[in-house]
């Protein structure tokens, strides 16, 4: 009977068992949307924001909406139709599903191109062109909780803009699109503007419309994670162009003009950032609308935003004054910590100085093919040449002036080469701005032995140039240095009497060119005559314009060395040479009495001769200023060219015609492409050329004279003039726990072998400085990544291993971070691009402080609870620039308190967003919970509630995130339905703030309503924490950081807490909070313990 029985309930047994099951399996809270597109080439950066989005549960598909069924339709909590769909058969055949689809229940999603293809008792209201104002002073009618976050997004952004930027600045041309005007009944507006709605919701039957302005989402700028998506010519980047192109490059700077030409759409970190909280937004809209609520998680530990500091470390003097050192000392006094990126060459901010390089010939005789830029050229081009081991420099210039604008006066090394003490190999002389030549005899062919990472580069497989011993200055008969009185020296060497000693002609600032003569009697080092004009025909030879360039070659092909000479108003002079008999004049007023032998600048001889000059003529008027020229023959056909620098610092040719007449062929071209996308060589300003085989091997070589700017020293060079206080600084870095990255530098158009160049001798710097390079991150020098292929610069940084990188110009933009209009805004992201070693997260500084006036920007990143990362060069800065640097230490230091933001270093808040980026947050409740709440919903009224939020952060590289991969958090947004309860939480990190409750998650927590008094809890901390029972009863807790570690507790009774090693030094601040005490602990340096007085669960 029993087993009868036992056969009987069976079934009944196994139904409960499965009815159990299923009721203890969990329920996800998600949402399902669709972007629907026209067809497979749809533009990917509305799928990209909302793939990314932070809000937990959001699963989002593409599909083509002609191959949507209205079945299929009808499982999706949301559709965003594609912009591109607009005018197609595709949309128009689908209305009536759409209608359907919205009445029961589902929400739409409508860009503003769109509105006129869709219906007006769907959109809840009639179609029209919006009126623009100049300025952007709408209203925002009240709305729901549920469509708040929607209006705050566009009320907060067009504030901003507003009052930083102004809209006709930041959208010239814009096309504003549509708007709405709705019906009685129909739609609610959010925003309205002139009598127009510009964002409203229509609830339609038991789901919603939502009709967007073409403000936001905007695609007026590239706003797509890939840097190049989301972008509409027919909004009007046609107008932005026009100002760029209108605005440059400047006469004197075109070289180094920033920004790249042709102007080109580029990404815009502001929209961006709006256009992908206006779209989360939105997906945690529909969540409410569902569910009642929604879960986001948070770009920082725990639940809290990070915060930060970028700082660029590279100028000279910061090193020399220890301001790095000087910097975090005075962070600490406000609980904060820096975050340096260290430069791999110093140099001194806008110091420019007068250089000589060369441009090695890697071609041959016939066909030269001259080496561009190195990355050791630095902010110059070619192979420095050796004077003492060092890079060869004459004076510096006596002005400051940045990169990208112009130097308006010809400072410049002019070279020039002589046997100076007879031991067969031609000297170097310079000459200079101060009126001095310099001479750099030759030590012959060089073997640089250096390994630092500043090393000078040559082209493979050719053979390194001369080297020179360090500089000595020309002197006279009188024993003081050889000097024109009116400067800017410009020597060239020349035998006229045929002695076998050079004489010097030197041009000057006043426009003549003057000669001396080598005095035989004198010292070992030599002497030089007094310099005395040159004439030709009985006249002084002189540039009219003044600052006179003189070379000397055959121009004509008789055999006789030519002078030419250049000038400030750019025109060449030639003046025609000639042997005859000595007599008197043949070398000017002061040297009437010196007979000499004839002799040619090849050093041919004519005994008994003299050179002479004709009289000037125009050779050619090259349009440029302060031409400088030298004759060569670059191609080996016997004939002579004309190389002319100039003002730009290019250097152009110039060839004769047949009929005689000198035609510009454009400037000489290199091997590489400099910062503007041409191959001209181009190093500096003021180039001053001469043709020369600098290395022996019989190609004929270009040597410049030149301005150039800095010039920069590599850290690990022998020469860095401060390494006892760049060693003091690593030393103070390592012991106070600051971790170090790189700050790299390429531009707009350097190759990608080239970056990747720069970026191994970055990482063997770092290697002999014994700074570590893991994994790491990265920001850019002069904000600049490659332009001609937006992502190519971050391709060879992910090969390094750099997975971070927050600190660029977007590519093509006209701005720069922290204070250009493209950065107002700025969030974390992932890059969409292939070709990556793994996750490449980028975001952007912060807009500058401005002593108070972008406050209202600071806060609407707290109200979104983005991260803040703050951009400052503290060089230059201490003692008297202090005040300057305590405006913002203290604005953030008032955002820490007030908003419980976590202060950690760039590192750790790359860390901790990777890990929202990347990590998920499964909402989930047992159906049996689900149930039990809804019935006592009918029951009782009211709503209740009760969630569990499980991290899953498996994708998370752990190499990368460390134990940020184990700290994520997130924020849970009442809707409607729960509006006005108090939410709680299980978790022990927790914090309330503006209506919702931040959960942090080391392990899954529970959320629900809660009714009874606060307990103890921590509310925010900056490093990774575990949690232990401690052997006095309370709790011991684990800060595993470096740098600073820094928690906050909240406890209704007063606490004891006191370092587990008696010997680390703790901070600890004291405050009320409601009914109970807040403490906040800090502690700096390496991972700590605390000993706390309470039970932390």
């Amino acid at each position: 009977m029993s087993a009868v029985l036992t056969s009987a309930a069976l079934p009944s047994v196994l139904l409960a068992a499965v009815l159990l099951s299923t009721l203890m399996r969990p329920l996800d809270y998600e949402i399902r949307l669709l972007y629907a597109v026209a067809d497979a080439h749809y533009d990917p950066s509305a799928v990209q924001h909302l793939r990314q989005t932070l809000v937990a549960g959001v699963r989002v598909d593409v599909a083509r909406f002609d191959r949507i069924s209205p079945l299929r339709l009808s499982r999706y909590d949301a559709v965003y139709l594609d912009p591109a769909l607009a005018g197609t058969n595709a949309l128009a055949e689908r209305i009536p599903a759409l209608r359907a689809y919205v009445r029961g229940g589902g929400h739409l999603f409508l860009e503003n191109d769109l509105l006129p293809h869709v219906p007006a008792d769907l959109l809840g209201g009639d179609v029209t062109r919006v009126r623009a104002g100049s300025r952007l002073d709408w209203t925002y009618p009240e709305t729901d909780p549920d469509a708040a976050g929607l209006q705050d997004v566009v009320r907060r952004f067009a504030a901003d803009v507003e009052s930083q930027i102004g809209v006709g600045t930041m959208l010239p041309g814009f096309d504003w699109g549509y708007g709405l005007l709705p019906r009685e009944g129909g739609a609610r507006s959010l925003v309205d503007w002139n009598g127009v709605s510009l964002f409203a919701v229509h609830r339609y039957g038991r789901g919603t419309v939502f009709a967007a302005s073409a403000f936001l989402p905007n695609r007026y700028y590239p706003t797509g994670y890939d840097l190049v998506s989301g972008f509409d010519e027919k909004r009007g980047f046609a107008a932005t162009a026009e100002k760029i192109a209108a605005a440059g490059p400047k006469p004197g700077a075109i070289y180094f003009d920033r920004q790249p030409r042709p102007p080109r759409p580029y990404f815009h970190f502001a929209f961006a950032t709006a256009n992908a909280l206006l779209r989360s937004e939105y997906a945690a809209f529909v969540f409410k609308s569902k569910y009642g609520f929604a879960v986001r998680k948070v770009l920082g530990p725990y639940g809290r935003p990070a915060m930060a500091y970028q700082n660029h470390f590279e100028a000279m003097e910061g090193f020399r004054d220890r301001e790095a050192i000087r910097w975090t000392e005075l962070l600490r006094e406000y609980d904060q910590i820096p975050s340096f990126s260290l430069i791999r060459a110093a140099f001194t901010w806008y110091r420019w100085t007068e250089t000589v390089v060369v441009h090695l010939n890697e071609g041959t005789r016939e066909a030269p093919k001259f080496a561009g830029e190195f990355p050791n050229s630095f902010y110059g081009s070619g192979t420095y040449l050796l004077s003492g081991g060092q890079k060869m420099t004459a004076a510096p210039a006596p002005v400051r002036v940045p990169l990208a604008e112009p130097v308006d006066t010809p400072y410049r090394a002019a070279p020039a080469f002589l046997d100076a003490d007879g031991d067969g190999r031609d000297d170097l002389l310079a000459g200079s701005s101060d009126g001095t030549v310099r001479l750099y005899r030759n030590v012959g062919r060089a073997s640089d032995r250096r390994t630092d990472s500043g090393a000078p580069q040559t082209p493979v497989g050719v053979a390194p140039p001369d080297a020179f011993a360090p500089a000595e200055t020309l002197v006279g008969d009188d024993g003081a240095p050889l000097r024109v009185e009116s400067g800017f020296a410009a020597p060239a060497a020349v035998d006229l009497d045929s002695d076998g000693r050079p004489e010097l002609l030197i041009g000057s600032a006043d426009g003549f060119v003057r000669v001396s003569r080598r005095l035989s009697d004198r010292s070992p080092n030599g002497a030089w005559s007094r310099p005395e004009p040159l004439a030709a025909e009985g006249e002084p030879v002189r540039a009219p314009g003044g600052y006179a360039v003189p070379a000397i070659g055959d121009l004509d092909g008789d055999g006789v060395p030519d002078l030419v000479v250049g000038g400030a108003d750019g025109r060449l002079t030639w003046f025609p040479g000639r042997y005859e008999d000595t007599g008197p004049g043949a070398l000017g007023p002061g040297n009437a009495d010196r007979g000499a032998d004839a002799g040619g600048a090849d050093g041919s001889r004519a005994d008994g001769r003299a050179l002479r000059f004709g009289r000037g003529r125009t050779l050619a008027d090259t349009g440029l200023a302060y031409v400088a020229p030298a004759v060569g023959d670059l191609d080996g056909d016997g004939r002579a060219e004309l190389i002319v620098g100039n003002r730009e610092g290019d250097l152009v040719l110039y060839e004769q015609e047949a009929d005689g007449v000198w035609t510009a062929r454009g400037p000489i071209e290199g091997d590489s492409p400099n910062a503007v996308g041409t191959h001209a060589l181009v190093g500096g300003r003021y180039s001053a050329p001469l043709v020369r085989d600098a290395n022996g091997d019989g190609r004929p070589d270009l040597v410049v004279g030149q301005l150039e700017y800095g010039p920069a020293v590599a850290l690990d060079d022998p020469a860095f003039p401060y390494r006892a206080q760049l060693d003091e600084f690593l030393a103070y870095a390592r012991e106070h726990r600051l971790e170090l990255i790189p700050h790299l530098f390429t531009h707009h158009f350097r190759t990608a072998n080239a970056e990747r160049e720069e970026i191994a001798l970055h990482r063997q710097m770092f290697r002999a400085l014994g700074i570590p390079w893991e994994l790491t991150g990265a920001n850019q020098h002069t904000w600049r990544v490659n332009a001609a292929d937006p992502l190519q610069t971050f391709r060879v940084e992910s090969e390094a291993g750099i997975w971070f990188n927050f600190g660029f110009r977007s590519p093509g933009a006209p701005d720069d971070p922290a204070w250009g209009s493209s950065y107002l805004w700025g969030m974390p992201f992932l890059l969409e691009a292939g070709g990556l070693n793994g996750p490449m997260v980028l975001h952007t500084p912060v807009r500058g402080f401005g002593n108070g006036r972008a406050r209202g920007v600071y806060e609407s990143y707290v109200r979104f609870d983005l991260p803040i990362d703050y951009f400052e060069h503290v060089e230059y800065h201490f003692p008297d620039r202090v005040g300057e640097l305590l405006a913002f230490v203290r604005e953030l230091d008032r955002i820490r308190d007030e908003a419980d933001y976590n202060f950690v270093s760039e590192p750790q808040l790359a860390r901790s967003a990777l890990t929202a980026l990347l990590g998920d947050v499964r909402v989930r409740q047992p159906l049996a919970s689900w149930v039990w709440d809804r019935l006592r919903d009918f029951l009782r009224g009211g709503f209740h509630f009760n969630i569990r939020l499980v991290p899953d952060t498996r994708r998370v590289p752990a190499e990368l995130a460390g134990g940020y991969r184990d700290a994520p958090g997130v924020s849970v947004e009442p809707g409607t339905p729960l509006a006005g309860y108090r939410l709680d939480t299980d978790s022990p990190i927790y914090a309330r703030m503006n209506g919702k409750l931040y959960v942090g998650l080391p392990r899954p927590a529970g959320v629900g309503i809660g009714w009874g008094p606060e307990r103890a809890h921590l509310v925010r901390c900056n490093v990774p924490f575990r949690l232990a029972p401690d052997e006095s009863g309370g709790t011991r807790i684990f800060l595993d950081g470096d740098g600073i570690q820094q928690i906050k507790l909240y406890s209704p009774r007063p606490l004891d807490i006191a370092a587990a090693d008696a010997d680390a030094p703790l901070k600890i601040e004291t405050s009320r909070s409601g009914d109970g005490y807040a403490y906040v602990v800090t502690h700096f340096g390496g991972p700590v313990a605390l000993r706390v007085s309470e039970t932390f669960r």
